[in-house]
C-alpha cells in the first residue's frame, strides 16, 4: 500500500511541499477546486513527470495506480475510439476456477514473500535478523573500543590510523584475529618495550643529493678558448692587421665605420671606398661562429656555476648531523672564487678573442666536494639502516600488542563470532527462501497470464457499460467494438455512426466513469487483470445529476469495501472532492485518513485531521473562519455566507436592524456584508470576491464579530470558532 505521498515544487507546492502520511486502505482529500487536488492525482498517475514529489510503499511493494480525473477525461476521449477492457469472460468455469486457486496461491506467495521479508529487515527499521546484525555489531564495537580506551595511554602508536574511529579500530581487531600468530606476552612488559621502541626522537635521516660539476669542468677544456681567434689573412688588409696584432682593435672600431664616405674613427682621414668590404671579408663566419662559441661557454659556465652554488647553499640550510659544514663551507668559497676567476677570463676572451686563455681547475675542489657528500651519504645509510631495523622492531611490537588484545577479549571475540555466523546463516536462509518462492510467484504468474490469455474478451465490458447507461436513461449513444481496430472501443448513435463531440459534460462524465470503473476489474492488455491496485479518484461527481451521483456514490462505496477487506484487487482508495454532499454519502470511520487542501496566498497546504472534518457547508464556512492561516481572497465572501444562513434564511432578522446596531466606519462595513446578500445569494455573486488586503480582512472579522455580539448571538459565535466565554 501507498504509506506516504510528498508533493514539492509542483503547481500551487512549495518547494518544501507537502506530506500525506500513514496513509490507510481509504484516504479523503477535501479541497476547493483550484486548491491543489488534482495535482496530487497527477503526481500518483506520472511520477516521471513530477520528479521532486515521492511516493513511499509500504514493504516497498508498489501497487498499480490507477487514476480517474480531468486528464483521463481527456485522453480517453480525445480519438475516435479507446482501448478496450479485457475482462474473464463467463464461457469457460474450469478454467476460471484455476485462475482462482491460481490467484489464491499468488496471495500466498506474496503474503509468504512480505512476511520473510519483515523477518530479515524488521518493521519500521527494527526487529528483523538485518537489524539484529547491526545491533550486534554496535554493541561488539562498544566492547571494543573499551580496549582502546583502556590501553590508549601507552599502546597509541600501536593503534595508529583506528584511534578515532570505533568502527575501523573493531575490524582490525577482528581482521587481527583471522591473522595474528604473534606470541603472547604480558601487558606490563609491551609497556615496558613500548615507552623504547616508540620512542620518535629517532628517525630516518635522507641521504643528501649529489652535485654535478661535468658542465664547469667540461669547459676549462673547449679548444676555442686556447686558440687565437682572428679573421682571414687572405684579404689585403689581413695581413697588416697580423703584422699589427690588432684584430681585436680593428674589429670594436668597425662598428663606428656605418658607410665608406665616413673618416676613420682611428686617424679622422677618409675612408677609402673599398675599405670597410675588405673589413667584413676579413672578419668571416668562421670568426663569428668562433665569437659565439666562447659567448656560449661563458653563459653556460655562469649557469652551471649559479645552479652549484644554489644546491650547496641548500646543502648547508639542511645542517644534516653527518655532514661537515664547515669543510663543505670552506670549499664552497674556494670553488666561489675560482668560478668568479674563470668568469672573468672568458669575459676577457670575449672582448679579446685573439688572446688565448686558460681557466683554473675545479676539479680538486669539486672532489673535495664530494667526498665530504660521500662521506655524510655514508653515515647517513648507517644511520638509517639502524632506524629501518628499528620499525621492524616496532612492526613486531604492534603485532604483539594486538595479540595481547585478542587473548585478552577471547570471549566476546569467540561469542561476537558466534552469533554472527547464526543472524548469517539466518539472513541466508531467508533470502534462499526468497529466491525460491519468488521463482515459484514468478512461475504462477506466468500460468494465470496463460489461462487469463484464453478466456478474456473486451465484449463483457461493453455489454455491461451499456446496460448500466441504458438504466439511467443514457438511450441515445452506447459503446461498441471498434470494427477496424480490434481490442478498442466507440462511442456511437443507435444508428452506429460515431458520436464525435455532440456529448454533453454529464454524458461525456459518466461514460467515462463507467470506463474507468470497468477499467478497475480488467486490463487493457489480455493478462494482468488480477494485479493489485491503488485506485485514485478526483472529483468522480462533479457534472452528475443527483441520480447518477447516488449511483456512482454507491459503486465507490463498493469500492472502499473492497479496499477494506484486503482480499480483493482494490488495496487501497484515495478520493479527492469538493462536493460536500458526495464527500458524506462515501466516507466511513474505520480503516480511513481525513486530509483538507487550502490554498493560502497562492500556495496549496494540507491539513490531516484524526476524524472527518466535513460536517455541513454552513460548518465549513465557519472552519474557515477559525482557520489561522486568513485567506484574503475569499472571507468576505465566507462571512456574507454566514451572515445569510444563519440570520436571513434560519433567524429571519431583518438586515436594518442589525446595521442600526454600528456607527461610522463599522455600519459602512455591515452594510456592505449585508448589500452582498441583498444582491441574491444564489446567483453569479456566490463566487464573488473583493481584493483586499489582510488589514481590511481582519477588520470585517471584527465587525462580522460584533454582529452576533450585539444581536445577543454572542453564544452561537462562540460555539462555532471553540472560543471560550
Amino acid at each position: 500500500m501507498l504509506d506516504e505521498l510528498l508533493i514539492a515544487n509542483t503547481a500551487t507546492y512549495s518547494p518544501d511541499g507537502q506530506n500525506l502520511h500513514d496513509l490507510k486502505q481509504v484516504n479523503f482529500v477535501y479541497g476547493s477546486n483550484g486548491s491543489g487536488k488534482t495535482t496530487l492525482s497527477r503526481a500518483l498517475a506520472d511520477p516521471g513527470g513530477h520528479p521532486r514529489c515521492s511516493a513511499t510503499w509500504r514493504d516497498g511493494d508498489a501497487l498499480e495506480c490507477l487514476v480517474y480525473n480531468s486528464d483521463f477525461t481527456r485522453e480517453n476521449f480525445a480519438e475516435a475510439t479507446v482501448p478496450g477492457i479485457f475482462t474473464l469472460g463467463r464461457d469457460n468455469v474450469e478454467t476460471r476456477e484455476q485462475i482462482a486457486r491460481i490467484k489464491e496461491d499468488i496471495d500466498t506467495l506474496e503474503t509468504a514473500i512480505r512476511g520473510l521479508k519483515r523477518t530479515r529487515e524488521g518493521e519500521d527499521g527494527t526487529g528483523g535478523k538485518r537489524c539484529d546484525l547491526k545491533e550486534l555489531r554496535r554493541a561488539f564495537e562498544e566492547t571494543c573500543w573499551g580496549y582502546k580506551v583502556a590501553h590508549d595511554e601507552h599502546f597509541a602508536d600501536a593503534f595508529e590510523g583506528v584511534r578515532s574511529n570505533k568502527v575501523r579500530f573493531c575490524d582490525r581487531l577482528l581482521a587481527e584475529h583471522g591473522t595474528n600468530r604473534e606470541t603472547v606476552y604480558p601487558f606490563d612488559a609491551l609497556k615496558k618495550r613500548a615507552a623504547r621502541v616508540f620512542d620518535e626522537s629517532v628517525e630516518t635521516i635522507p641521504v643528501l643529493p649529489m652535485i654535478m660539476f661535468d658542465d664547469l669542468i667540461g669547459s676549462e677544456s673547449e679548444p676555442v678558448l686556447a686558440m687565437a681567434v682572428v679573421g682571414r689573412e687572405g684579404i689585403d688588409i689581413g695581413g697588416l692587421i697580423s703584422r699589427l696584432g690588432n684584430s681585436d682593435w680593428v674589429k670594436r672600431g668597425l662598428a663606428y665605420m656605418p658607410d665608406t664616405h665616413s673618416e676613420c674613427p682611428f686617424c679622422q682621414q677618409t675612408v677609402p671606398p673599398d675599405l670597410v668590404s675588405e673589413l667584413n671579408a676579413y672578419f668571416d663566419e668562421t670568426y663569428m661562429s668562433q665569437i659565439a662559441e666562447i659567448d656560449r661557454i661563458r653563459a653556460v659556465y655562469r649557469t652551471a656555476g649559479a645552479a652549484i652554488a644554489a644546491r650547496l647553499d641548500e646543502l648547508l640550510e639542511q645542517n644534516s648531523p653527518y655532514l661537515d659544514n664547515d669543510s663543505l663551507r670552506a670549499e664552497a668559497d674556494r670553488l666561489s672564487d675560482r668560478q668568479e676567476l674563470n668568469a672573468r677570463q672568458l669575459d676577457r676572451k670575449l672582448k679579446e678573442a685573439s688572446s688565448p686563455v686558460a681557466l683554473q681547475s675545479i676539479a680538486p675542489v669539486a672532489e673535495a666536494i664530494q667526498a665530504l657528500i660521500d662521506d655524510a651519504n655514508r653515515r647517513t645509510r648507517e644511520h638509517n639502516q639502524t632506524v629501518e631495523n628499528l620499525d621492524a622492531e616496532r612492526t613486531r611490537l604492534k603485532a604483539e600488542i594486538w595479540k595481547a588484545l585478542l587473548h585478552d577479549g577471547a570471549a566476546a571475540i569467540d561469542l561476537y563470532l558466534e552469533q554472527k555466523r547464526n543472524l548469517d546463516a539466518a539472513v541466508s536462509g531467508i533470502d534462499a527462501g526468497l529466491a525460491s518462492k519468488g521463482q515459484a510467484l514468478r512461475a504462477k504468474e506466468r500460468d494465470l497470464a496463460e489461462l487469463e490469455s484464453q478466456v478474456t474478451s473486451v465484449e463483457p465490458t461493453v455489454t455491461k457499460i451499456n446496460d448500466t447507461l441504458a438504466s439511467f436513461g443514457f438511450t441515445n449513444f452506447r459503446l461498441a467494438t471498434a470494427p477496424d481496430k480490434a481490442g478498442f472501443y466507440r462511442c456511437v448513435r443507435d444508428n452506429g455512426t460515431d458520436v464525435g463531440r455532440t456529448l454533453s459534460e454529464g454524458e461525456k462524465g459518466f461514460v467515462t466513469f463507467l470506463y474507468f470503473f470497468s477499467r478497475i476489474k480488467g486490463s487493457l492488455s489480455q493478462t494482468g487483470m488480477n494485479e493489485d491496485r491503488l485506485v485514485v479518484l478526483d472529483d468522480p461527481v462533479s457534472s452528475f445529476d443527483s441520480d447518477v451521483l447516488f449511483v456512482v456514490s454507491a459503486m465507490i462505496r463498493s469500492l472502499i469495501d473492497e479496499a477494506c477487506r484486503g482480499h480483493d484487487q482494490v488495496k487501497q482508495v484515495l478520493i479527492l472532492t469538493h462536493n460536500i454532499y458526495f464527500h458524506k454519502e462515501v466516507s466511513l470511520d474505520h480503516k480511513q485518513t481525513f486530509w483538507i487542501v487550502r490554498k493560502t496566498r497562492g500556495i496549496s497546504e494540507i491539513t490531516g485531521f484524526e476524524r472527518n472534518p466535513i460536517r455541513s457547508s454552513y460548518e465549513l464556512l465557519w472552519e474557515e473562519v477559525r482557520t489561522p492561516s486568513l485567506n484574503i481572497v475569499t472571507i468576505q465572501n465566507t462571512l456574507r455566507r454566514i451572515l445569510e444562513n444563519y440570520f436571513t434564511i434560519f433567524g429571519g432578522v431583518d438586515r436594518d436592524d442589525i446595521v442600526k446596531h454600528f456607527e461610522g466606519d463599522e455600519k459602512l462595513i455591515c452594510a456592505s456584508l449585508f448589500s452582498w446578500i441583498n444582491a441574491g445569494s444564489h446567483s453569479i455573486m456566490d463566487d464573488l470576491s473583493v481584493a483586499t488586503d489582510e488589514g481590511t480582512a481582519r477588520r470585517y472579522l471584527e465587525v462580522f464579530e460584533k454582529i452576533f455580539v450585539k444581536t445577543d448571538h454572542a453564544a452561537h459565535y462562540r460555539m462555532m470558532t471553540e472560543r471560550p466565554e
